[in-house]
């Protein structure tokens, strides 16, 4: 400074006159001398002694230049030529002082926010805060926490897990809420109106790494606490005490979904619950910032694509919950935020629902296969096989649960009609391939029987038994009637009613087969009629029931043997194209006509079966399209 002030008193009168350059680094001189003493009277010798040093040097060169214009009377060009080089040298004397002059502002800046901060955070306790302030300021009677203002910015969907009920996002979280004991004036600390403060730790009092108070809002479904799943960062903090507090990171409630009775037509519903942990309405108060809360995307990286789920909208709603009986002015305010996600249903429908549909309607074809072919029964349990396959895949991203979905009707639905068709073909085999002259089984017909005769004989042995007492009761004499004991009675009158009841069945009817020249068939009817006379004895009566018996089973062997020898040639032909099968497949006529009947029913089965399925599903889809949020019907 004392070099710069004798330099300024060497200039004379005569060379500032002739040089206008001169003057100029006088008043630059000055200038930065000014600001040296003001800024830093006691500091200039250690700090910023290069600016008047560059400044000496600057008037130095310059006064030089003037001493030699006036002592040298040299010719205009060389006069020219000094000028300017005098005039460029100014120009970088200016350069390097205004460049002083900014680097001693910034220091300046700098040195007063460290200022600042450390007299902000002088006797700062970092985990109280002053709720007389809060309820000072409420302006009502009723004291009221501090109000904290609550917005996210949802970035982008991570993850959905229906099965465990859980859900992941991308979000921007920001707070925003004021502490009076962080205000200042600006105008003490050079117009520094704004600082900021690290937070590390999450919120709350439980930040170690943080340097002023926060709020403990947390998330209150959780699955991962929000101290651990956003990211640490600073807290802005303005000169009236406001403070904003942004942190990016990831939110993972536990959802209780809705809607998830429409998959994967579903919309499915979510809502998280924020609020103050340990302080009540009475001290910490969450309110919507900006009157919202809420906000979607933002940035260019914000969104999905490739992906199963899309957020297609967010709501936010205050919630106060009422105060326990023990505290009656402590109430407990929430932030609901309603999620709604959009699946994707595209690819259920190409990957599933479709091949269901073509997997129906391919079991369904069966009804057009004859019967005889083996391959109509497998591709009725290929189809069944297939449409148990595509259930199983898909209750897979399911929770197990009782409700009902979407895709569990149709699924269920889908493979009914799938057990239909597999179990209509099973019966049209059945009734292609049967030659009895009823579907009635063999054993039930001999169990029906049985308790039948049973029965009767019990019927009939009380009804003597009944008569007898009668008899005895009226005083007659009863020792010829009763020759024998009342078993032996019994038993004989059981095998009469059995006798009876296997030859009085209809007559028996046997077809011949046709000739070979295609004439009609000839038919031969036996009838076997039972001698009912009254006056013949039982003895006589159970000889001549054998003797029917024996010559019954004779002509039928006889039958049977010449049904055999008989067809063949055209007419064992035409029995294997209009039955399709071989005449060695019958037993006698008998079982070929029931056989040829039974194929008719089987051929009424498969008439009805190739319109009835197809028409009902159908209908099916329709109505289960129609009530879906598809769009498609």
């Amino acid at each position: 400074c004392r070099a710069t002030t004798q330099l300024k008193a060497t200039l004379t009168p005569k060379a500032r006159q002739r040089s206008g350059q001169v003057t100029k680094f006088k008043s630059l001189a000055s200038k930065g001398v000014r600001i040296i003493t003001q800024e830093f009277p006691n500091k200039c010798k250690m700090r910023l002694n290069a600016l008047p040093l560059l400044t000496c040097i600057a008037l130095g060169s310059s006064m030089a230049y003037d001493a030699g214009l006036d002592q040298r009377r040299g010719p205009p060009n060389r006069f020219q030529a000094q000028r300017m080089q005098r005039e460029s040298l100014g120009r970088r004397a200016e350069n390097v002082l205004h460049e002083s002059e900014s680097e001693t502002r910034r220091t300046l800046q700098e040195s007063k926010n460290a200022q600042l901060r450390r007299d902000l955070l002088v006797n700062y306790d970092r985990g109280s805060y002053p709720w007389e302030y809060a309820w000072n300021s409420s302006g009502t009677e009723k004291r009221e926490g501090v109000p904290v203002e609550l917005g996210i910015n949802f970035h982008k969907v991570y993850s959905v897990d229906v099965t465990n009920s859980a859900a992941d996002l991308v979000v921007w979280v920001r707070q925003r809420w004021v502490d009076p004991r962080l205000a200042w004036d600006p105008e003490s600390y050079d117009g520094v109106d704004k600082t900021w403060f690290w937070i590390g730790g999450g919120g709350g009092a439980a930040g170690e790494m943080s340097e002023i108070w926060t709020p403990d809002l947390e998330l209150w479904n959780l699955e991962e606490s929000l101290s651990r799943s956003l990211v640490d960062t600073h807290a802005q903090v303005t000169s009236d005490g406001e403070v904003y507090w942004s942190r990016p990171g990831h939110i993972k409630p536990v959802c209780k979904f809705d809607g998830l009775d429409e998959f994967p037509f579903d919309s499915l519903e979510c809502t998280m619950e924020i609020g103050s942990w340990g302080f009540s309405g009475l001290y910490l108060r969450p309110i919507k910032m900006g009157g919202e809360g809420v906000s979607i995307g933002g940035s260019d990286t914000a969104g999905e694509a490739y992906a199963e789920y899309s957020l297609s909208g967010v709501t936010c709603e205050e919630h106060l919950y009422p105060p326990y009986p023990g505290a009656p002015e402590e109430d407990w305010p929430v932030m609901f935020y309603h999620l709604t996600f959009k699946r994707a249903w595209q690819p259920y429908a190409r990957g599933y629902i479709t091949l269901q549909i073509i997997l129906n309607l391919a079991a369904f074809t069966c009804f057009w296969l004859p019967p005889h072919i083996g391959e109509r029964m497998s591709l009725s349990i290929t189809s069944m096989l297939a449409a148990v396959a595509s259930e199983l895949v898909v209750s897979s991203n399911l929770p197990p649960a009782s409700e009902v979905t979407w895709v569990a009707k149709f699924s269920l639905v889908s493979l009914v009609y799938a057990a239909l068709a597999l179990f209509e073909s099973a019966a049209v085999i059945y009734f292609y391939y049967h030659t009895g002259s009823s579907i009635t089984p063999k054993w039930f017909t001999k169990l029906k029987n049985k308790v039948s005769g049973d029965c009767n004989g019990m019927l009939n042995k009380v009804k003597e038994k009944r008569k007898s007492d009668q008899d005895n009761g009226n005083g007659e004499d009863d020792d010829d009637a009763s020759t024998g004991s009342p078993r032996d009675e019994f038993k004989e009158n059981e095998e009469a009613q059995t006798f009876q009841r296997g030859l009085k069945e209809p007559s028996s009817f046997v077809q011949s087969p046709a000739s070979m020249n295609g004439k009609e068939s000839q038919e031969t009817s036996v009838n076997f009629n039972l001698d009912d006379d009254e006056s013949m004895d039982d003895e006589s009566q159970l000889r001549n029931r054998r003797r029917t018996m024996m010559k019954r089973g004779s002509l039928q062997n006889h039958q049977d043997f010449s049904f055999h020898r008989r067809i063949s040639g055209s007419f064992r032909k035409g029995v294997k194209t209009i039955l399709g099968r071989d005449a060695d497949d019958f037993k006698n006529a008998e079982e070929m006509e029931n056989n040829l009947r039974w194929q008719k029913v089987a051929g009424s089965i498969d008439n009805i079966a190739r319109v009835l399925f197809p028409a009902t599903y159908v209908i099916f889809l329709a109505i289960v399209f129609g009530r879906s949020n598809t769009g498609l019907l």
